[in-house]
């Protein structure tokens, strides 16, 4: 711990940190399984909204999931015909991903449901310090990503990921 850090101001942020966590979690997983499908499932939905097509690793490594585990939740995705799976036009070894119409419905479902959601926290800021508070929540993300990329999973490469990702 560096020495010009407050005890107290550590131990305030930890168990702010840890909360914030736990009820985003929770609070995402009431909100889209309310919608019919799995935290994952929605994942992956956000993750095809957000770039339309994508492949099976690109889909696992975004959500940071093994393959096999993305293989299984897209599977329903397409059994559900939420999600459409075809073959590249460019490689026909690659398989890729996109939304049907019934996946895009819900997707901007989820989408508003967000919107709604960070609407409703934000408004406890005062307006004048918004743009501050959204400075300094960057700056964390980054010094996630960062510490992600570097001590958690510095082979996987996948913290450049993270940041669309943890962005939408």
């Amino acid at each position: 711990m560096s020495k010009s850090l407050n005890p107290e101001i550590i131990e305030t942020a930890t168990n702010h940190f840890c909360d914030l966590f736990q009820l985003s979690s929770c609070m995402e997983r009431y909100k889209v399984e309310a919608m019919g499908v799995t935290r994952l499932q929605g994942y992956a939905i956000m993750q095809l909204f957000h770039e339309e097509t994508l492949s099976l690793q690109e889909l696992a490594t975004n959500v940071r999931l093994a393959s096999s585990t993305m293989s299984r939740v897209m599977d329903k995705l397409v059994e559900r015909e939420l999600v459409e799976r075809d073959f590249d036009v460019n490689d026909r070894r690659r398989m890729i991903f996109q939304l049907s119409e019934d996946g895009q419905l819900l997707a901007e479902t989820i989408h508003c449901c967000y919107e709604e959601l960070y609407e409703m926290l934000m408004v406890e800021i005062p307006v004048d310090e918004q743009e501050k508070f959204l400075y300094n929540l960057g700056k964390i993300l980054d010094k996630m990503r960062e510490t992600f990329e570097e001590h958690i999973c510095p082979c996987k490469g996948i913290a450049g990921n993270l940041k669309n990702t943890l962005k939408n």
